[in-house]
């Protein structure tokens, strides 16, 4: 019998949570001059981070974890495999693939989420588009497909460890809200070392050696 796509992850889902989400990071304002600030007709707009002279080396596979904003732990797992070209010295355009990993055992299933040339910016920070269906079985919340149209809001730490926010809509669903707060949903990726996937990290509190 064919799969069918849930219209969102479950009921009982959307009464546990809104899954509202924001990006905590500036979505793509302007980096050509490195002062902290901007003014534009007297408003002043601050940059969120520090700008760098050359941005980290993140090619190559990595274990994205989501978790959704409820009250406890049901982290979606993601194998990504990340390319990024340099468009100057501080700036690229990245290339993501991220395949779902079953619940069960990490398996790999379904179809990658892809998207390509993702500005990144001169202080490390990016807006992913993270699109795809999420088959059941990498689906910890209801256990059932869910169509994912969404945004990896989010910074580059180092050259092993990525961290930030999502938003979008799951099905029917509209992904929005506050962060930091109860219902924010978060993510991190670390880098894969070897054939042996690492335990997933999925905040930005996470980052190893804080």
């Amino acid at each position: 019998m064919p799969e069918t796509e849930s219209t969102i992850f479950s009921l009982p889902f959307v009464l546990l949570t809104s899954m509202a989400l924001v990006g905590c990071v500036d979505a793509g304002g302007a980096y050509n001059d490195y002062a902290s600030r901007v003014t534009d007709a007297g408003i002043e707009v601050e940059v969120d981070g520090a700008v760098v002279s050359e941005l980290p080396n993140i090619d190559g596979d990595w274990l994205i974890a989501v978790r959704p904003g409820l009250p406890e732990d049901r982290i979606l797992q993601f194998k990504a495999a990340l390319t990024m070209t340099a468009v100057t010295s501080n700036t690229g355009a990245l290339d993501i693939s991220a395949q779902p990993l079953a619940v069960s055992d990490r398996a790999e299933v379904g179809s990658p989420f892809e998207a390509e040339e993702q500005d990144v910016a001169s202080d490390t920070s990016f807006d992913i588009l993270f699109e795809g269906m999420l088959p059941a079985a990498a689906n910890p919340v209801s256990g059932s497909n869910a169509a994912v149209d969404a945004v990896l809001h989010g910074s580059i730490h180092s050259e092993t460890f990525l961290c930030g926010t999502l938003t979008g809509t799951a099905g029917a669903l509209t992904l929005d809200g506050a962060c930091p707060g109860p219902q924010c949903t978060t993510w991190a990726a670390i880098r894969i070392d070897g054939s042996t996937l690492p335990a997933p990290l999925f905040n930005c509190e996470s980052e190893p050696g804080l």
